[in-house]
Formats: C-alpha cells, sequence, structure tokens
C-alpha cells in the first residue's frame, strides 16, 4: 500500500505543502521524498505500537529553508495544517486551521490522493495563525496559551473560580469572603493580576443588568480588588440559541443547563463547559464523502 502524507500552508489564498510517499507493508514503513520515489529517507520497522503515518519534517524546518525569505514571515503567520494517516483506522486525519478554506481542503484530498473520501477534518492547538490569535486575544483578553479564568460571585460573597486553557477545563476553586491575599497568589501565578493596578483579569458569567463580581461583598473591609474582563453570558445565550434554532432570548441559568445538559450546581463551571462545548471554532464545510 502507497499512501501520501505531509504539511501545508495557505497563503495569500493560495497552497503551499510538502508531501511524502509512503509505503507500508506487512514488515516496514517506507518514507520517501516526493521528488525522489526510488530510495526511502526513513524505514522503520512496522509493529503494533504504529498507527499514525506522520511527515518526518516539521513546518519551521521547511519553512525556513524554503519559504522564509520569501515571504517575510514566521511559519506560524499564515493559516497551515498536516496531513497524516492512521493504519488501524485506514483513513487520513487532515489538521485545519479556522481560516482554510473549504476550496483548499478540497485541493488537498486531491493533491494527497485520498480516496473514497476515507479521511477526517480536525483540529489542533498547534495549528493557530496571526489572525484566530488575535482574534482570541480580542475576545478573551488573553493569549491563546495563556489560561482564562471563568469567575462567578455566590449570593454570599464568595468567589468560584474555573480555570480553563488551551488544553481545556483544568480545575476550579472556590474562594470564601476575605481570602483576598489567596485570590491574588493565586491569579498571579498565571500573570493576571496586575499589581499596578490591583486588577486581575477574568471572564465572568452575568445576566444583563448584574454587576459580575461585587468587590465590597468580597473584600470586606479590606482593599477592594478590581476584576476586569469581558461578560461571558450574553455569548452563552447567542451561542445555545444558534445552536439549538432557538428564539434570541436571554435565559436562566437552569434553563441554559437544561438546554445543554449539564448538571453542575457550581454556576462558573458550568457556564464554562457550556461554553467550552458550544464554542467550537469554525471548521469550513467539506465536501461529501
Amino acid at each position: 500500500m502507497e499512501i501520501y502524507v505531509g504539511i501545508y500552508w495557505q497563503v495569500n489564498g493560495e497552497l503551499i505543502y510538502k508531501r511524502q510517499a509512503v509505503k507500508i507493508t506487512d514488515s516496514t514503513i517506507e518514507y520517501y521524498n516526493d521528488e525522489d520515489l526510488n530510495s526511502p529517507v526513513q524505514v522503520d520497522k512496522r509493529n503494533e505500537a504504529i498507527n499514525v503515518i506522520d511527515y518526518t519534517l516539521s513546518h519551521d524546518d521547511i519553512w525556513a529553508e524554503n519559504y522564509e525569505k520569501a515571504y517575510s514571515r514566521e511559519y506560524f503567520y499564515y493559516p497551515r495544517g498536516r496531513i497524516l494517516y492512521k493504519l488501524n483506522e485506514k483513513h487520513h486525519i487532515i489538521y485545519v486551521d479556522n481560516c482554510t478554506s473549504a476550496k483548499n481542503i478540497e485541493n488537498l484530498v486531491r493533491i494527497f490522493n485520498i480516496k473514497d473520501g476515507k479521511y477526517i477534518i480536525d483540529r489542533d492547538s498547534h495549528y493557530l495563525c496571526s489572525v484566530c490569535r488575535n482574534e482570541h486575544k480580542m475576545k478573551y483578553g488573553v493569549g491563546f496559551f495563556d489560561p482564562i479564568i471563568y469567575v462567578s460571585q455566590d449570593k454570599y460573597g464568595n468567589i468560584n473560580v474555573t480555570r480553563r486553557d488551551f488544553f481545556g477545563l483544568d480545575e476550579s476553586m472556590h474562594f470564601k469572603v476575605g481570602k483576598t491575599e489567596e485570590l491574588i497568589k493565586y491569579f498571579d501565578s498565571f500573570g493576571l493580576y496586575d499589581f499596578m493596578d490591583n486588577t486581575v483579569t477574568v471572564r465572568t458569567f452575568a445576566k444583563k443588568g448584574e454587576r459580575s463580581i461585587k468587590s465590597k461583598l468580597f473584600c470586606g473591609e479590606k482593599e477592594r480588588i478590581r476584576f476586569k474582563g469581558k461578560n461571558a453570558y450574553k455569548n452563552i445565550n447567542s451561542l445555545v440559541n444558534r445552536k439549538y434554532n432557538l428564539k434570541e432570548v436571554e435565559r436562566s441559568f437552569d434553563d441554559i443547563c437544561k438546554i445543554c445538559g449539564v448538571n453542575e450546581q457550581d454556576r462558573s463551571k458550568a457556564l464554562a463547559i457550556i461554553e467550552l462545548t458550544l464554542e467550537q471554532s469554525h471548521i469550513p464545510p467539506t465536501p461529501d464523502k
């Protein structure tokens, strides 16, 4: 069996790619340069532990050698991705950036000679172009690889925190009223506390007209901490309404959880889970398989 794997960029709408032929036998996996199919550049013994067939070089190396001078950009500036093959599943995986066009996905299927629709489209946080990183920065107030802190406050003033980074939902914390030093220490460990302004950068959940976090209620007689960040509640309402084709109205916390099938009492954690589940980055439509 012979398949192709490789990497690509989408530069000003056009594809740049590097392709590698791979010959798979019962005993070996042989990798060839696309320009020279006579002698393999790498030979691996086939065993049960090997499932993923991947291109043998990196975006970084290929870009530096072939394209960096021509485009005067770093290798991760433009949309890029990778095409690999899974032996056990007998299909390709095409990793795409959100900006990769549907037409270029079709082109990749053709270029890499993927037959009978045996492929899936997937995303990976590793493949994120400058446009997507900037959009994330504008939306959340932090870089893509920085943690986002979701915060809510109960009626007693206690603060509930859910931390999410680019690996996914990570942990939940609970800060009782007056524990300002503990809260500052926590936020500072992620570089989200500003000593000069006495502020923390968060992503809060509050319905229309509500104050996201009442600092006086939490801090008491101590110096108040300012919570700076965007309210995620409106965004979640829109996501839920669009996902389930519902009327665009403001919904209660209980209604949102019920619609999304989330059974979690902690408001911050529940809404963070819902937002992470619903707010999947756009993948361009793919051809029928």
